[in-house]
């Protein structure tokens, strides 16, 4: 991986150490969706060398600030993003086990959110997938959200999150096929923010989480942790109409998809104006009773206090007693209610 660098004198990579390089990133990526090959990659420090191949894709320089983005990006070739993709996902996997790892990822976010702008990226769940699942990541790093913001990362997010639940996502282009990526469980994360996937068997952890298919789980994740960091964005996602999809993922087939939608309605309910907003939706108190009721762990905990905030609200209130839901609340928050 770090063979193909700019060679003596600070000449670029020949073309034939420039491919085995892309093959080889392209092979971390798939490889690292299991825990101990993922380990053995972090010992191997490959994440910084995997990095600089992007940035030099990309013409950025490795000391950049999050928000720098050359215009260069915006006239990349595909197979060039389709390169970025796989250096996206084997980041992304590097930094499961070791957020700290995604500190040194700060140069990508500028360029990263330019690639999402462009309409053969976003039409495209492969490619809009692997480049949120990393911002996701990154967004956790002090300071960075602002430069998300900056780049437009919350309305992209949004907007790719709004088509794909309702079920009418842009037309595909024409691609280079993608290597398989998973978006992965870290299950030492913090369970107010990390994912919220039951716990697996050890064969299930081996075998890798959950194959991400679509854009759904990345850009569910981002928009929680953005808002998570800036509680004012509740208000901004509520003005957009954003809400009702937030709301539908609920009731999504996979119990990581309900239990992260279940987290960032938790955040937006902190903001008056959008919890008058989510009392008003139907199908919202009883998917949340269900995970409350029938999951355990910090699924079940994030449905509760979910399920907390939203009492807040008289109509919420009454549909949580209605639906029997006291019981589990107490047994996660003190008795204001």
């Amino acid at each position: 991986v770090a063979g193909a660098g700019a060679g003596a004198g600070g000449r670029q990579p020949t073309f034939l150490a420039q491919q085995r390089q892309r093959l080889a990133i392209e092979a971390i990526g798939n490889l690292s969706s299991s825990p101990k090959l993922r380990t053995l990659f972090v010992e191997l420090g490959v994440g910084p060398s995997i990095r600089d191949a992007a940035l030099l894709a990309l013409s950025v320089p490795a000391d950049a600030a999050a928000s720098v983005c050359e215009p260069s990006v915006l006239s990349l070739e595909m197979p060039t993003i389709c390169f970025l993709a796989n250096a996206a996902a084997a980041l992304h996997n590097l930094c499961t086990d070791d957020s700290s790892a995604a500190e040194c990822l700060r140069p990508l976010v500028g360029a990263l959110c330019a690639l999402l702008q462009r309409s053969d990226v976003t039409s495209e769940p492969d490619l809009s997938g692997r480049f949120l699942a990393l911002l996701g990541k990154v967004a956790r790093v002090e300071g960075v959200c602002a430069c998300l913001l900056e780049g437009g990362a919350l309305e992209t997010a949004a907007i790719l999150l709004d088509a794909n639940v309702a079920g009418t996502p842009s037309p595909k282009v024409s691609l280079v096929p993608l290597p398989r990526f998973e978006e992965l469980s870290n299950e030492t994360e913090d369970t107010s923010m990390g994912p919220l996937a039951q716990p697996k068997t050890a064969a299930e952890a081996e075998a890798g989480a959950e194959p991400t298919f679509d854009v759904v789980g990345p850009a569910l994740k981002l928009l929680t942790t953005l808002v998570h960091a800036d509680a004012s964005l509740a208000s901004t996602l509520c003005g957009r109409g954003s809400i009702p999809a937030l709301v539908k993922l609920l009731c999504h087939a996979s119990d990581h998809v309900r239990g992260n939608a279940a987290l960032c309605v938790s955040e937006l309910a902190r903001d008056e104006r959008s919890l008058a907003v989510l009392a008003v939706q139907p199908h919202l108190i009883e998917p949340l009773l269900d995970i409350a009721h029938h999951k355990t762990g910090a699924l079940q905990k994030n449905a509760a206090i979910c399920l907390a905030r939203l009492a807040k609200n008289a109509h919420c209130l009454q549909a949580i007693r209605d639906g029997h839901g006291m019981e589990i609340l107490m047994q996660y928050v003190k008795p204001k209610i």
